[in-house]
């Protein structure tokens, strides 16, 4: 069939295969459109198509005929195509599919697609795709400089590298970071997902090197960037004298190289004649900032104690500071510590703070935390004593408190600090501390986690459904979902 004249066409959704020499010599023929129930194509169909530049591929089933080095698409479609565009419906691409199309430009690649065999596409093509499962395959076959089909610019690969690291713990950052994409890194073969741009792993064993992989997660697709080596630091516990507040009653102290946020950190304390074969009694202790400090009550005071630090890690070593004696009768005046800690939760226009507390001589009566809008006539290098008189007071209990802040302005500054008060009416204070909450979501839809239908989860990040698609797992507050055909929603979930 000669069809000179013919410039485009589109094969109707009804036709299953196209026969041989179907559109011989249509040398106008410019582009084509191959719906995705055809499965197969005769030979010649497109032979001497000379100005056949274009080509739009629904059908998985030519993609992924398992072609070979030698009979890529020039053998359906001739080898002058310059730009492939293949739809929604295609999820793998089979080796050398597209490989020996040496006038081939561009190639557009959806979202749907999982998977691309070894040697694919030309190296020399411009590749275009969005930020969605696609994207993961073409880094997982090795194809980097790909381009954005919305901004034209190109994908830099995600990448993390480690920021800080103590005796026990290593702070990750990512570069090139995608809210679209979930993060995650092995340790000893256990994902640990990252919320946002920086990951804080607890838990390590001193003076060890580590090598954490780094996953990088949509659905069912996944790929592994870079591997991070990196070596904790020796450990310090240097116990410190111990404070005895009342008869029996001691604060016992030692300084750390230790993250604040471990929690399986304590003080070990024996009678000082105790026999060997005598277990010693355990206790957990708080951190901040290189002090660990924990709490011993009701001592027998008519023998001398000794007491040590201990840290355990997650594979289940101990480890073990000197062992410092003391009179628990020899008793000082001590004020309580107070401190405010940095780490915050900021949730639309609510805020979880963290402060700590350990009671000195006097009692404790009232503890929590005070904040009130931060503006430019309070200046953070004032004493404690300065704060404003008209704050608002959350209550808190523990030694580790913590308190949400509710009701806050939308898009402003608050100072923060935590308190103690004593039964001899003397207030503490920790150190003052700034947030700002989020923009307001006047307008926005809003969901509940409870909406969010669970759906599938391989060890690499939760994954939920909206709206019958597929998303990380939101955190509450704002936030932008992209979804992969392109489209967005802007939600606040509560």
């Amino acid at each position: 069939a000669y069809c000179s004249s013919l410039t485009s066409v589109t094969i109707p959704n009804s036709v299953t295969s196209i026969g041989n020499y179907a559109f011989l010599g249509c040398s106008s023929l410019t582009s084509v459109t191959i719906p995705n129930r055809v499965t197969s194509i005769g030979n010649y169909a497109f032979a001497d198509c000379s100005s056949l530049t274009s080509v739009t591929l629904n059908s998985s089933a030519l993609v992924s005929a398992g072609r070979t080095a030698s009979s890529s698409m020039n053998s359906i479609f001739g080898e002058q195509v310059e730009a492939y565009i293949l739809g929604e419906d295609i999820e793998s691409i089979d080796s050398y599919a597209f490989y020996n199309c040496s006038s081939l430009t561009t190639i557009t690649i959806p979202n749907s697609v999982t998977s691309i065999g070894e040697n694919a596409l030309p190296q020399t093509a411009t590749i275009i795709t969005s930020v969605g499962k696609s994207l993961l395959a073409l880094w997982n076959a090795g194809y980097e400089s790909i381009k954005d089909k919305t901004s034209g610019k190109t994908f830099n690969i995600p990448r993390t590298s480690i920021v800080s690291t103590t005796a026990s713990s290593s702070t990750l950052s990512i570069d090139n970071y995608y809210p679209e994409f979930c993060y995650a890194v092995n340790v000893s073969d256990v994902p640990r997902t990252m919320e946002g741009k920086e990951l804080n792993i607890t838990g390590l064993d001193p003076d060890t090197q580590y090598s954490l992989e780094f996953l990088v997660t949509l659905a069912d697709v996944t790929y592994k960037p870079n591997t991070v080596p990196f070596t904790t630091a020796p450990l310090n516990l240097i116990t410190q004298q111990p404070k005895v507040i009342s008869a029996g009653n001691t604060v016992v102290a030692a300084n750390t190289n230790l993250d604040d946020a471990e929690t399986n950190v304590g003080f070990e304390w024996r009678r000082y004649d105790w026999p060997d074969e005598i277990v010693s009694n355990t206790g957990s202790a708080y951190l901040y900032e290189g002090t660990m400090e924990g709490y011993i009550r009701n001592l027998y005071t008519g023998a001398f104690w000794k007491y040590r630090p201990y840290y355990e890690s997650n594979t289940g070593n101990r480890y073990y500071g000197d062992w410092v004696v003391f009179d628990p009768t020899n008793t000082s005046y001590f004020e309580p510590t107070v401190h405010t800690y940095a780490q915050i939760k900021v949730h639309g226009n609510s805020a979880e703070v963290k402060g700590y507390v350990m009671r000195g001589t006097d009692k404790v009566t009232s503890q929590g935390f005070m904040y009130w809008p931060n503006n430019t006539s309070f200046s953070l290098r004032r004493k404690a004593a300065s704060i404003p008189d008209d704050v608002t007071v959350v209550k808190a209990t523990g030694n580790v408190m913590t308190a949400t802040l509710e009701d806050l302005d939308y898009e402003a500054a608050y100072c923060y600090v935590a308190f103690v008060t004593t039964e001899e009416d003397e207030t503490f204070f920790g150190e003052v501390k700034t947030f700002s909450t989020d923009v307001d979501p006047d307008g926005l839809e809003e969901i509940k986690d409870e909406s969010l239908t669970p759906a599938l989860s391989k060890g690499e990040g939760v994954w939920f459904t909206l709206d019958g698609k597929k998303l990380c797992k939101p955190q509450r507050g704002i936030n932008i979902i992209r979804y992969s055909d392109g489209s967005t929603k802007k939600v606040l979930v509560k």
